[in-house]
């Protein structure tokens, strides 16, 4: 059996079981094991494994605590029943929600699943707020209390290297995914100097800016050692050698002057019977002083005799990060020895937990995260896994309309129309005396929005070559558009009335040059940089434009891009509704973010369903995340595992409701695309459908964002 055999038979539809075998408790999805297991997943590029890792984190956050609290693990039945959740054992698992973010920023990362980002980003929230909670005396460094880790039977506690430089690991992968990632690049920076002055003290380094000074100081006079102490308490350092924690660091950017000493020194270590880096050194014996409290620290029976388990034993999964470790320091020849080693070990032992000074396999077999050392390390010296660790730069926060021959961060494919608006209110366009010009259309609407905002954003769509296309053409570059408009010689501009209202406009269309889209107008190189793909349920509903508009969403996911839709549909007869019924399961089966109102729900689905339903139907036909407007009641957002209600800005009255909803969506994308949490989304998608309610026709060319963002920080987002 190989490493990648293991982890195939360890994927259940719940995630990442800690081993196959109905062995105690290891039958069940593990926080840490899953979260490790699933990253050698996502390393292995096998698309059933890496969707294992997403799997995994989905389990974790449906039962996340009440204040936060990442499961330990949970154990999930053969039919999807939830049968147990553990939050830790004689102590909580401080460790488990570093995995957890850790595995969500990789994973929405390297596989583009931005969505995925935006649906945890919550979950996220509340583990980042419980672990600033645990440090007691908001002084950066998590407290963790004896067995509160992965090394749950060991002699440590206290501020802990494993476990900060895991959080530190974590920070830097999600501060470019959160709502506001400069707050979060701050605290990994600040995280980072308080490890970096605190754990391996030397001479030449400052005492004062030390967590611990006095300790720091009597560390200096004890003698320097070649690697970062393993953990602080108020009464000094335990001064050990941490092998995870350790390679952890070193992944995470610290010390990276002082590395090489810091290797040797672990691969000095390697050189035993097994070959492979021992957990913690130096062991523990009976009569050293750690002895009675270790001897102590036993659930069910004592697995740390000197040179077993945590207490010297080596373990193919510590060793995988090792190897990654060796591999992002340039170290190839040792990197690949140790993996020979671990490879090695694996096959003997039939994927042990460890190994004890003579070799022997020892503890649970197999066990899935021995295979995920193996498959990571693999992929480290292959090189698969160069691009992971390094922080990854924040997109920036747009501030400017897009630039002559600059990159659309979103392209907006779909209609473009003159509207004609009534000049009073009017119940119906037969009451409408006169009518204004406007430019219009939902896709257009939606992309002069985001312009308005910031977001660099490209229309593509067709007009007629006449008087009405070169107005249309003005109007959205006067935003900020960049315009790519395909002028029609043989079918005028798309006209259509309506009438100004505050409640569901009356219209009339006039369908012409917008259903024209062709295939040229959406090629690759426009589609490569986008990072969202929007249309709309209408510019889907004619031909040519639905088979370009498709064709066009497909290879814009296949690139990277997240995709949107408006589902604005208005059937004129059954048969027109189950076509595009069929047209809009085709688009929402490649996992959008979809946008609906009420009206649109029943006309597009026939019937009147309840809110929750229409969410559920329309995430069941594939949406990652749907969004309900409600006029007046505001929003509804949904996704898989999660929903938000928020309520609609408070307005005195209403100018003019046309292009309302478009507004909203504009600054919900907007939101989105900064990263935002989906109920902080809806918020500021709220405040700009207000802005818009408030006048008659469009809103001016520029909009302040920090306007319509502000709305997001009202209130603390969900989780």
């Amino acid at each position: 059996m190989t490493a990648l055999d293991l982890l195939r038979r360890s994927l259940t539809p719940a995630g990442y079981v800690a081993s196959p075998e109905d062995t105690t408790n290891y039958r069940r999805v593990w926080a840490r094991d899953g979260v490790i297991c699933g990253l050698a997943g996502l390393a292995s590029g096998d698309a059933d494994l890496a969707r294992g890792l997403r799997a995994t984190l989905q389990t974790l956050a449906d039962h996340l605590g009440p204040e936060g609290q990442v499961p330990s693990n949970v154990a999930v039945s053969s039919s999807g029943e939830t049968e147990a959740v553990s939050y830790g054992g004689l102590a909580g698992r401080v460790d488990a929600g570093p995995w957890f973010v850790l595995g969500v920023a990789l994973y929405s990362r390297l596989t583009g699943d931005r969505g995925f980002a935006v649906q945890m980003a919550p979950a996220v929230g509340g583990v980042l707020r419980l672990l600033r909670a645990w440090e007691f005396n908001a002084r950066g460094l998590v407290y963790v209390p004896q067995s509160g880790d992965w090394a749950d039977e060991y002699d440590l506690h206290g501020y802990l290297l494993f476990d900060q430089a895991l959080r530190l690991l974590a920070l830097q992968q999600w501060a470019p995914l959160a709502a506001d990632n400069g707050d979060a690049e701050r605290e990994a920076d600040d995280l980072r100097r308080t490890i970096e002055a605190t754990f391996w003290p030397r001479e030449g380094g400052a005492p004062e800016a030390a967590y611990h000074p006095e300790a720091f100081r009597r560390a200096l006079g004890e003698g320097a050692e070649p690697f970062p102490f393993a953990g602080l308490t108020p009464g000094g350092y335990a001064r050990r050698f941490d092998a995870l924690g350790s390679a952890v660091a070193l992944l995470g950017g610290l010390w990276r002057e002082r590395s090489a000493p810091l290797l040797d020194h672990g691969l000095g270590l390697a050189r035993g019977s097994s070959g492979l880096v021992p957990a913690f050194d130096p062991v523990i014996r009976e009569g050293d002083a750690e002895w009675d409290v270790l001897r102590a620290n036993v659930r069910d029976r004592f697995s740390n005799r000197p040179g077993h388990y945590h207490n010297g034993g080596a373990w193919p999964m510590v060793n995988g990060w090792w190897v990654a470790a060796l591999a992002q320091s340039g170290r190839e020849a040792d990197a690949r020895g140790l993996a020979d080693a671990l490879a090695a070990a694996n096959r003997m032992g039939g994927f042990p937990e460890y190994l004890d000074p003579e070799g022997a396999p020892h503890g649970t077999t197999p066990l899935a995260w021995s295979a995920a050392g193996e498959v990571l390390a693999e992929a480290a010296i292959d090189g698969r896994l160069a691009d992971w660790w390094s922080p990854p730069e924040a997109a920036p926060a747009p501030a400017v309309p897009l630039a002559e021959g600059g990159a659309p961060e979103v392209v907006v494919a779909g209609e473009i129309l003159v509207d004609l608006l009534s000049a009073e209110p009017a119940s119906g366009l037969g009451e409408a005396a006169m009518f204004e010009r406007h430019a219009g259309g939902s896709a257009a609407n939606l992309a002069t929005n985001l312009a308005r905002l910031g977001v660099p954003t490209a229309l593509v769509a067709s007009v007629g070559d006449d008087g009405f296309g070169r107005f249309l053409r003005r109007s959205v570059e006067a935003t900020g558009v960049d315009a790519r408009l395909q002028e029609i010689t043989d079918s005028p501009t798309s006209v259509v009335t309506v009438t100004r209202t505050d409640a569901t406009p009356d219209f009339a269309l006039f369908r012409h040059a917008d259903r024209r889209i062709a295939p040229g107008q959406l090629p690759d190189s426009l589609l490569a940089s986008a990072r969202l793909f929007h249309t709309s349920g209408f510019a889907l509903s004619r031909e040519p434009a639905r088979t370009t508009l498709l064709d066009g969403a497909a290879r814009a996911s296949a690139a990277g891009a997240t995709l949107s839709i408006d589902l604005n549909v208005a059937p004129r007869s059954r048969d027109e509704r189950t076509e595009i019924g069929a047209t809009a399961r085709v688009f929402l089966a490649l996992g959008p973010l979809a946008k609906a109102s009420r009206d649109d729900a029943e006309r597009l689905f026939g019937e009147t369903l309840p809110d929750d339903a229409i969410c559920e139907r329309l995430l069941s036909w594939g949406a990652t995340l749907v969004c309900l407007t409600r006029g007046s009641e505001g929003a509804l957002v949904a996704w898989d595992g999660g929903r938000a209600d928020v309520s609609a800005e408070p307005l005195e009255s209403v100018a003019d409701a046309t292009g309302a909803g478009d507004a909203f969506w504009a600054g919900f994308l907007a939101a989105w695309l900064r990263g935002l949490a989906p109920e902080a989304c809806a918020r500021s998608g709220g405040r700009l459908a207000a802005l818009k309610l408030a006048r008659v026709g469009p809103l001016p060319d520029r909009v302040d964002p920090e306007t319509v963002f502000a709305a997001a920080r009202q209130r603390p987002l969900a989780g």
